[in-house]
């Protein structure tokens, strides 16, 4: 499950959390919260927290399945 709420992100796999970020930590363009290059253009602070939601993938054949969007509980 990926779940965004706020600037908070955190992704779980079979309920157990492997990922957690905080897009507020990502203040700089062109820089990860540690100080080391990126390639993004943009300090994901910045970015929007609403639109589209995209799937991408890297040059081959995907299939996505079971794919559910539900809104979060106030």
């Amino acid at each position: 499950a990926i779940t965004c709420k706020d600037d908070l992100i955190t992704i779980a796999l079979n309920g157990e959390q492997i990922c957690e970020m905080d897009l507020n930590q990502w203040a700089e363009a062109g820089k990860n919260p540690d100080g080391s290059k990126n390639k993004f253009k943009y300090a994901y602070k910045d970015l929007p927290r609403k639109g589209h939601i995209g799937f991408q993938d890297h040059g081959h054949r995907v299939w996505y399945r079971n794919i559910k969007l539900k809104p979060l509980k106030p």
